[in-house]
């Protein structure tokens, strides 16, 4: 049985054969697996090459560690193993760029896979159900499941354990574009065993973003995106960007001069706290401005500063002396000074800094930072940007108007 199933010192050739292919793609992997497909990390890690593809190999073996990836209540099932591959993807994000650190060009170039696999097979007491297992794989932009149902009674555990392995391999391998005649690998499956693969593109990062898959998503410079990354230490200018000008790079510019940052991401809110949420047609078209100007950007469903420091922890916000001035107004908090104190601790606590760049009143006087009373405590989260730092008297609003009458 060891020299058929690739025990240690003997991995099957066609199994090594394909585990090499795969180490060779450039693809970074992490993987979750739960009631079987052990061996595939095992035949993983057996071959040379491993550290170039995956990153992290979990097997929640127990209820209560399973129960902290699965959401729903039945731990053999599609959904279980999408969960196992969803939380894969994203470990597998977090892993790749702590480890090369994150920019906003480093993932172009790197495809990030999720596996997920769940399965209930021969146990020390007989199963009542089928012996069957899901496998799930999940990228940016597509997710694919295999569910095979074995033939009861037919195999021990290891060799059960042997098949569910092999078609996790096949199951990477079609993930990366691993042509099957590119290897022969046999999923030693009989007549009485039942295979169903299905394969589906997802709906575009944004539809993602509506439909609460992800709490942000940012599309790098060159169009790539990515979902639910943690961003650290950088300038996010947030704003509707309807349009896009000049003033809101010019300020981003001088925020990331003023702290010395040196990484900007523009941010757009699909809520807004103040005006309606933004249709998923417009979101999409006001996205595509920063695709023009190389810029990259973030999208989230959070309007307001205390959520958004919740996703992005450490970052330098550049904003306008009104806003400012709201940030640390009780009218804005239910009038209620307790509540603004601890959303300002909140956003401390996160790492947040506001950049507060002047205004021209109505009353023709330019207002700054040193017009605004900061409540004690919270002085060092706000810096100030001269008028001679930054000054540019330009709206939205105007701009939006004066469009309108070209």
């Amino acid at each position: 049985t060891q020299s058929t199933w690739g025990g240690i010192g003997s991995m099957d050739p066609h199994i090594k054969r394909l585990v090499g292919l795969l180490h060779a793609r450039s693809f970074r992997c992490a993987i979750n697996v739960t009631g079987g497909g052990s061996q595939a990390i095992s035949w993983l890690l057996g071959v040379p090459g491993a550290s170039n593809t995956i990153l992290e190999a979990c097997v929640p073996y127990s209820r209560s560690a399973s129960a902290e990836i699965i959401k729903g209540d039945k731990f053999v099932s599609e959904d279980a193993a999408k969960d196992l591959a969803k939380a894969a993807f994203l470990r597998a994000q977090n892993l790749y760029y702590a480890d090369e650190g994150f920019s906003l060009g480093a993932f172009n170039h790197m495809p990030i896979l999720g596996v997920g696999c769940t399965a209930g097979l021969v146990s020390s007491e007989p199963k009542r159900g089928p012996h069957q297992c899901f496998i799930a794989t999940h990228s940016m932009q597509s997710s694919s499941v295999f569910h095979c149902v074995l033939n009861k009674g037919k195999r021990d555990r290891w060799e059960e354990d042997g098949v569910v392995s092999r078609l996790i391999l096949t199951a990477i391998a079609e993930a990366v574009g691993i042509e099957p005649t590119e290897y022969e690998l046999s999923q030693e499956l009989t007549q009485e065993d039942q295979l169903h693969k299905t394969q589906s593109p997802l709906e575009h990062p944004i539809d993602q973003l509506f439909a609460h898959h992800y709490a942000q998503i940012i599309r790098s410079s060159t169009g790539q995106w990515v979902g639910d990354l943690p961003l650290r230490g950088a300038v996010l200018m947030s704003g509707s960007f309807n349009p896009l000008h000049e003033g809101h790079q010019r300020l981003a510019e001088a925020a990331a001069r003023k702290t010395g940052l040196d990484q900007i991401v523009y941010e757009l809110a699909v809520l807004n706290a103040d005006k309606p949420s933004i249709p998923s047609a417009t979101v999409v078209s006001r996205v595509n401005q920063f695709e023009e100007s190389g810029f990259a950007v973030a999208v989230s469903s959070s309007p307001l500063f205390i959520q958004k420091t919740e996703l992005f922890k450490h970052c330098v916000f550049p904003i306008g002396f009104d806003t400012a001035v709201r940030l640390v107004d009780p009218k804005y908090y239910n009038d209620d000074p307790i509540t603004m104190a601890t959303a300002l601790k909140t956003m401390q606590k996160n790492g947040a800094r506001f950049v507060v760049a002047g205004r021209l009143t109505s009353s023709g006087v330019f207002s700054t930072l040193s017009d605004v009373s900061i409540p004690h405590g919270f002085e060092d989260m706000f810096i100030e940007l001269t008028e001679e730092e930054f000054r540019m008297d330009i709206s939205s609003t105007e701009i939006r108007a004066k469009l309108s009458q070209q």
